[in-house]
């Protein structure tokens, strides 16, 4: 096996970087043999975190911060997955298992799961949605960036909740992406400016879109929606590229004539040629007492 594989993406072109866990942080351009960093990877070492994430990680060992991260990151993965079932079959059941990528097995939905993803049928009931695209790959070959948007929507019924913006916004194109964290965060407007503006997108859009699932929100069944429109997705993206250039600073290009090497799937050793190299020390037989020899002191003279 290779520590990194080549995975396909909707888009022909595209292929997902992928080591031996199940993340990546390029993606390789097939008719351009370039390879484009992670929108997520971007903003990940170049976003300004903000005083919050401080704040909480001065309360957080490093041990306890990379656990939480990762574990929000699985819950994440998990919920994408489900939903992404959800638009194939059109129903999933509770005992729908889904892949996990670094376990290389199917695991079970958690409850939080489950509660994000009835937040987000919640959504989808009240609004009645066109699915235009979902799960889309998009990639810009000028700034050299890629990343995968959750869906392009169209509403088609406004719901009766009075703090809902979506009264505005039927019969408009949503570029939106679904979130199951603990908050509506900064960076996500940046994440999904990038999608909007990726060269390889051939949608026109009218607004962009966090739908934050699995909240406490009881009016809503469960759900956060966030819009920003064309103005404040403009200034998101200016956000995305001023990430883009801090991340500059620390970029590696991938190299896969270096980077890429074959791990063997057998580990074998010849133990043909192991020889004894300590002897069994040789012990006094019993019943042979040697006799100690006796020291001359100054009384033997007299």
């Amino acid at each position: 096996m290779k520590n990194y594989t080549y995975e396909n993406t909707s888009d022909k072109d595209l292929f997902r970087v992928v080591d031996r866990n199940g993340d990546w942080i390029f993606y390789w351009h097939k008719p351009s043999d370039k390879y484009f960093r992670a929108v997520n990877h971007i903003l990940e070492v170049g976003f300004a975190k903000g005083l919050r994430f401080y704040e909480w990680l001065k309360n957080k060992s490093a041990d306890e911060a990379e656990k939480i991260l990762k574990s929000a990151g699985e819950k994440g993965d998990r919920v994408h997955k489900a939903i992404s079932l959800l638009f194939r079959d059109g129903k999933i059941h509770r005992a729908t298992k889904v892949w996990d990528d670094e376990k290389k097995i199917e695991v079970s939905l958690t409850n939080d799961d489950w509660d994000c993803v009835l937040a987000f049928q919640e959504f989808w009931k009240r609004h009645e949605p066109a699915l235009i695209v979902g799960e889309q790959s998009v990639y810009d070959s000028t700034l050299e960036y890629a990343g995968t948007l959750d869906a392009i929507i169209v509403l088609t019924k406004a719901c009766e909740i009075r703090t809902c913006p979506c009264k505005d916004l039927v019969g408009k194109k949503g570029l939106f992406d679904w979130k199951s964290g603990g908050g509506i965060y900064s960076s996500y407007g940046a994440q999904i400016a990038a999608y909007a503006k990726a060269e390889s997108l051939k949608e026109k859009i009218d607004y962009t879109a966090i739908l934050r699932i699995g909240t406490n929100h009881k009016m809503t069944g469960g759900y956060e929606f966030q819009v920003y429109d064309l103005t404040d997705t403009e200034v998101h993206f200016q956000e995305f590229l001023a990430a883009r250039q801090i991340a500059n600073a620390e970029f590696k290009p991938f190299d896969a004539m270096k980077e890429v090497i074959e791990i063997p799937d057998v580990i074998e050793i010849d133990l043909t040629k192991i020889v004894k190299s300590v002897k069994a020390k040789r012990k006094p037989k019993k019943g042979r007492v040697k006799a100690k020899r006796k020291t001359k002191n100054a009384t033997d003279k007299i």
